[in-house]
């Protein structure tokens, strides 16, 4: 296999622990607010069916219930983490376009103010670590307050023995910052 192969498989590798990593975030999101909720088939259903933007939203509400005052912090942390590794998990999914040599180019066109922009950036196999890394202290943190918030069971147990699970508040990436390029004049 020649080098542009073996770049591509490394960052394919890569790419789908970072899409396994943020759908077990996401799920993570969705069984704290099932808690938040009370556990029952609606809590469940709402939880099911709710984007992201809207999740942090219900999240952060709910978690300002009184009952949650000991714990509403990393309530609010976890949505902040959750947030930021968002804008990065659609940027990577919905603007790679090509693979070279283990580098993902990325694209995005938007419009605001009635004119058409565009980013475009690189993806390394490097960065796609360091962002699985976020994501697996997303998915500690996020077990650890399923834990507190009192779910129970062998999995449960299992996610907080796998990824370290603490309460302990982790750091956060930096914002997405993308650079834009304006296609149209103002």
């Amino acid at each position: 296999m020649n080098q542009e192969g073996i770049g591509l498989g490394k960052f394919s590798v890569r790419f789908i622990e970072f899409m396994l990593f943020w759908n077990h975030c996401e799920l993570s999101a969705r069984q704290i607010l099932q808690l938040l909720l009370g556990e029952g088939e609606t809590a469940m259903a709402v939880a099911a069916e709710i984007k992201n933007q809207p999740l942090c939203d219900a999240l952060r509400a709910a978690g300002r219930d009184k009952k949650f005052s000991h714990i509403r912090q990393h309530i609010d942390h976890f949505v902040t983490g959750y947030r930021v590794m968002v804008d990065y998990r659609n940027y990577y999914v919905h603007g790679i376009f090509g693979v070279k040599a283990g580098v993902g180019g990325l694209l995005s066109l938007s419009g605001k103010g009635g004119r058409l922009k565009y980013h475009q950036d690189t993806l390394t196999i490097e960065k796609l670590a360091e962002m699985s890394s976020h994501l697996h202290m997303l998915m500690a943190y996020g077990a650890a307050l399923q834990k507190e918030l009192g779910a129970q069971g062998d999995g449960i147990e299992s996610l907080v023995s796998t990824y370290s699970g603490s309460l302990e508040k982790p750091k956060w990436p930096p914002e997405l910052k993308k650079l834009p390029r304006y296609i149209q004049e103002p």
